[in-house]
């Protein structure tokens, strides 16, 4: 796991790890990633990179948490502007991930991370089959989306409702990022989706 000796790190240091770690990650064979370029790239000794992480997988969650936080933060603030409007707020996660893309190695990391996860044998299928237990603040944001006029407005319900939305945005997203089909007919797609699954879920 990583370690609390990486978060410590100030902000400077951390980020420079952080920059090698997802430049490695935009190479075209993530599966191979390699210690040896990261620390070259960073400025650090094989000995602080151990001191920070315990292996290679770490790696991943670094690379995972560093988009999931842009996103987030940026998603907090829908949520409150939306009165926890849970459609409206994947309607803009949709674009923050596109946004994400438009400086070229961050979009070949998310295509990696995509072909990654549809592969087997894969640092990425490695840490989501052994650690991987969902990011605390992705699971806390449940809590946050009104149930009012809701069908179903359990825990479990909206969790479940999450994990609807999370298949259409992740699919759409693949096809954005990894089949390269044209953003515009993808958005409209996408968005029916949505209209669908909320048709589903909210009484009217």
């Amino acid at each position: 796991m990583i370690k609390k000796t990486f978060y410590n790190l100030g902000d400077a240091k951390k980020q420079r790890v952080t920059n090698a770690i997802l430049h490695e990650f935009a190479g075209p064979d993530n599966g191979r990633v390699s210690i040896n370029r990261i620390i070259e790239s960073a400025g650090i000794s094989r000995g602080s990179f151990y001191q920070y992480f315990d292996d290679k997988i770490d790696l991943v969650e670094v690379v995972l948490r560093n988009f999931v936080d842009q996103v987030l933060e940026k998603c907090m603030k829908d949520i409150e502007e939306s009165n926890g409007n849970v459609f409206y707020v994947y309607g803009k996660m949709f674009d923050y991930i596109i946004e994400l893309g438009n400086d070229g190695e961050s979009a070949v990391i998310i295509k990696n991370l995509m072909l990654s996860m549809r592969s087997g044998g894969t640092l990425v299928n490695e840490y989501m089959r052994s650690r991987f237990s969902g990011f605390e603040k992705l699971r806390d944001i449940t809590s946050e989306y009104s149930r009012e006029n809701f069908r179903f407005k359990s825990d479990d319900d909206m969790r479940s409702l999450q994990q609807l939305l999370d298949a259409a945005l992740l699919g759409t997203l693949f096809k954005y990022y990894v089949c390269e089909r044209e953003l515009e007919p993808l958005r409209d797609e996408y968005r029916l989706k949505l209209a669908i699954i909320e048709q589903g879920a909210v009484l009217r």
